[in-house]
């Protein structure tokens, strides 16, 4: 049956605002009328633009982070320290409250989430039992150090359209060694971003899919310790042109690069072969990116088409 969408003032608890619903049409009494599907899927635009103006996680959005965790709604509740309904009511009824909203937002982190869990243990246990609430722990213990899942959990626009995998990574860091024999953990991280917003300005997508956030040394990775503490990466806390630095000494990967990927890589490095670690930091600082994203926020891979030394590339 064909549906019409009507633009129509809406008030849900403190806000006004307009919004487009769907509804049928009776041609016979010349009106716009709904039934109990089309009723339940406008409640629920209208509690999720209540949500988009107040900056509130929708309701999918609550249940992809209970589900990233494999917990019924009630399971979820529990151990969020919640009443036991209270994620069946955000995910289909009502709209949550801002402080509820920060710790549901705050158990997307599987670390904070280990601490949440901790705090309500005996709730959890007296429920589910101990076996379930040590499976739980154990499951959210190994992804709070599961560098793919962490990094995949930023919105795929911060990861340059890209899915991170660190086998990928490693691939790129083992050829930029091949290509730059003293590399410093500093230099690397400015070259990977130069990387991923070359390969992002050409197709629309990074190399790695890494975030990177402001820092007062430039651009730099989000995880970037936790993944350099990898087993396949070595680095040594060394002293190179008398200043103290940490070099990456050598890289294991599996990972496979294609032709494109070298290229990119092998036009950053024939620009910055020649420069040290304070060197690439000093020009990385007149780049747009950094000048225009505050300190220890996340730079936008938009940037990538403002970065002068692209457009000799070919």
């Amino acid at each position: 049956m064909q549906t019409y969408k009507i633009k129509e003032l809406h008030t849900y608890k403190d806000l006004e605002f307009e919004l487009e619903l769907e509804y049928y049409y009776d041609e016979n009494v010349h009106e716009y009328y709904e039934d109990v599907y089309l009723g339940d899927l406008n409640f629920k635009r209208v509690r999720n633009e209540y949500r988009r103006l107040k900056g509130l996680l929708f309701d999918y959005e609550i249940q992809n982070i209970r589900k990233q965790y494999g917990l019924s709604q009630r399971d979820y509740s529990i151990a969020l320290g919640f009443g036991e309904v209270t994620i069946t009511r955000y995910e289909t009824k009502t709209v949550q409250e801002k402080a509820h909203d920060k710790v549901i937002r705050q158990s997307k982190n599987p670390e904070l989430f280990l601490g949440l869990l901790e705090d309500n243990k005996d709730k959890y246990i007296e429920v589910n039992g101990l076996k379930k609430y040590n499976d739980l722990y154990n499951l959210v213990e190994r992804l709070s150090k599961d560098i793919d899942f962490l990094m995949n959990q930023y919105n795929i626009k911060y990861r340059g359209n890209t899915e991170f995998g660190k086998d990928k990574l490693k691939a790129v860091i083992s050829y930029i060694k091949d290509k730059k024999n003293i590399l410093t953990k500093t230099f690397l991280a400015k070259v990977l971003w130069y990387i991923d917003c070359l390969s992002y300005n050409q197709i629309n997508k990074s190399m790695t899919g890494l975030v990177y956030k402001s820092m007062p040394y430039g651009a730099y990775p989000m995880l970037y310790d936790q993944i350099l503490a990898d087993a396949d990466i070595s680095v040594k806390e060394s002293w190179y042109n008398d200043y103290e630095c940490y070099l990456i000494e050598k890289v294991n990967s599996k990972g496979c690069l294609d032709e494109r990927d070298k290229k990119y890589i092998e036009y950053i490095i024939s620009i910055f072969k020649d420069y040290n670690s304070k060197e690439i930091v000093t020009y990385m600082h007149n780049e747009k990116a950094y000048k225009e994203t505050e300190l220890f926020k996340i730079i936008s891979y938009e940037y990538a088409n403002e970065i002068e030394i692209f457009k000799n590339f070919k």
